[in-house]
């Protein structure tokens, strides 16, 4: 059965199965979770942060364009001069999330992951833990339009 073109304009009544989002700072996290919100979710249904915090890897010596970011948050010590510990800010991250879940009346649960690679641990993490539905953002919206 084909869909409709404005299949995705209607409001379900919610889907059943577990909705993850994968987050990060970006404005493009923000409408995953709002485009989650109109079309997947309910009030009352509980969705799934997700943020993949990215891990130094130990192989490459060579320097890449992460390397500064790492070294700003003092990965050695896990605390850097004037900045908070990375538990900290990997919290911080989920705070704004939770304020518009609160608002939408939809409850979430937050979920922070360590790899060095940020698709390979969201694909394990989902077929895991059965997310059923996961979006993703992305950094235009015709993107998907198209």
């Amino acid at each position: 059965m084909w869909l409709t073109k404005n299949h995705w304009d209607k409001k379900l009544d919610g889907v059943n199965g577990v909705v993850g989002v994968a987050i990060d700072t970006g404005k493009s996290s923000r409408n995953a979770l709002q485009w989650a919100t109109e079309h997947l979710l309910t009030k009352g249904q509980t969705v799934v942060l997700i943020h993949v915090k990215l891990k130094p890897t130990t192989l490459s010596t060579s320097h890449s364009l992460l390397s500064p970011k790492i070294g700003i948050f003092g990965i050695g010590d896990g605390k850097a001069s004037g900045t908070k510990g990375l538990e900290e800010q990997g919290k911080d991250i989920f705070h704004s999330y939770r304020l518009f879940c609160a608002r939408k009346d939809i409850r979430c649960k937050d979920i922070l992951l360590d790899d060095v690679d940020v698709c390979k641990a969201l694909i394990e993490y989902a077929s895991q833990s059965i997310i059923e539905h996961l979006v993703l953002g992305s950094s235009s919206k015709s993107t998907f339009l198209r």
